[in-house]
């Protein structure tokens, strides 16, 4: 009983020392996916704070649009709106020029300047510059890239 008593404790022994390896090993491929999940973490903190707020400036531009086109508010109070984005942006321009991220700073950053410039096109359409619609539209596009290119981003962590 004894012999077989000792005969188990040495299978058991040699079993766990020869396991000792392949754990290490495992929790060392664990490692790099837990480092990347806890950045993909803290970058997707920094960028959900402000990027619902951005996400509202465009539609105000585009209501605005559509309420000038259907002749319910007048030129001067739509430039009144693209006054009110412009300040939203800008804001949000100087909080995205804090990400800590490099990627995401620039992409927020190019957004909010994107956001700023269509901003200007439609106000200068709002004053009667017809031409200015497509301007706004190309910049909106722009806009559109910089989220793209954030969307990208954090799928390339996936």
């Amino acid at each position: 009983m004894r012999k077989v008593a000792l005969f188990m404790l040495v299978v058991l022994a040699l079993t766990i020392f020869l396991a000792i390896p392949v754990s290490l090993k495992a929790q060392e491929e664990e490692i790099p996916d837990m480092q990347k999940m806890m950045k993909l973490a803290v970058i997707a903190q920094e960028w959900v704070m402000i990027g619902m707020w951005i996400a509202y400036t465009q539609p105000l531009l585009e209501w605005s649009e559509t309420l000038y086109e259907e002749e319910k508010i007048s030129g001067e109070d739509c430039v009144e709106v693209t006054k009110a984005v412009k300040i939203l942006a800008n804001v949000f321009k100087k909080r995205s020029g804090k990400i800590d991220d490099a990627t995401i700073r620039k992409e927020a950053v190019g957004y909010s300047e994107s956001v700023i410039a269509e901003a200007d096109a439609y106000a200068d359409y709002y004053i009667g510059n017809t031409g200015s619609l497509e301007i706004a539209e190309k910049h909106k596009e722009e806009a559109e890239a910089h989220i793209e290119a954030i969307e990208d981003y954090f799928d390339s962590f996936e």
